[in-house]
C-alpha cells in the first residue's frame, strides 16, 4: 500500500514539474514558436488594366513600383533597422519621424511602408544588404498613372 502511494506521489509530482517547467520556464520559447505559426493575410494589389478613350488615348495605365515593407513584430531592433536605412536608400530625418508616427498608430503584424517608390538602384542596394535587415522586405507593386 505504501508503494502504490509513493509511487502515485511521485507520478503527480513529475506531471508537476513537466507542466511547470512548459509554462514557466518554456514560455518564451512555446510564445515565439506559436507566433510564427500564426496565419498571415497579405493584401495583394488586384490586377487593374489599361483605361482608353473613344479615340485609343491612354487615360490610365499602371506602373511598376519598388517599395519597402516592414512588419514591426518582425523586427528584432526597429531603431537599428531605422539606422542602416537611412545608410541604404538614403532617408532623411523628417521621414523617420513620419515612419515612427506611423508604426506607433497600427498594429505590430500590419504592414508599414517605409518607401513607396525606390528607384532601381535604392532597390539592387535593399536587396543586397537583406541579410542584414531582419522584418524588411522589398516588394514589387502597382502604381495607377494618369498622364
Amino acid at each position: 500500500m505504501f508503494v502504490l502511494s509513493a509511487a502515485k506521489v511521485i507520478v503527480f509530482t513529475g506531471i508537476i514539474f513537466r507542466l511547470f517547467s512548459l509554462q514557466i520556464s518554456e514560455n518564451k520559447k512555446y510564445s515565439f514558436l506559436s507566433e510564427k505559426n500564426r496565419l498571415k493575410a497579405w493584401k495583394l494589389p488586384p490586377k487593374r488594366g489599361v483605361f482608353e478613350d473613344y479615340f485609343g488615348n491612354t487615360i490610365a495605365d499602371n506602373n511598376q513600383v519598388f517599395q519597402l515593407h516592414v512588419v514591426p513584430e518582425e523586427v528584432e531592433d526597429f531603431n537599428y533597422l531605422m539606422v542602416r536605412l537611412k545608410n541604404i536608400i538614403k532617408i532623411d530625418n523628417r521621414e523617420i519621424r513620419r515612419i515612427y508616427k506611423k508604426k506607433e498608430k497600427q498594429l505590430p503584424w500590419q504592414t508599414l511602408i517605409i518607401s513607396e517608390n525606390l528607384s532601381w538602384e535604392e532597390f539592387s542596394r535593399l536587396n543586397l544588404f537583406l541579410h542584414e535587415l531582419s522584418g524588411a522586405k522589398p516588394v514589387f507593386s502597382v502604381a495607377r498613372k494618369y498622364p
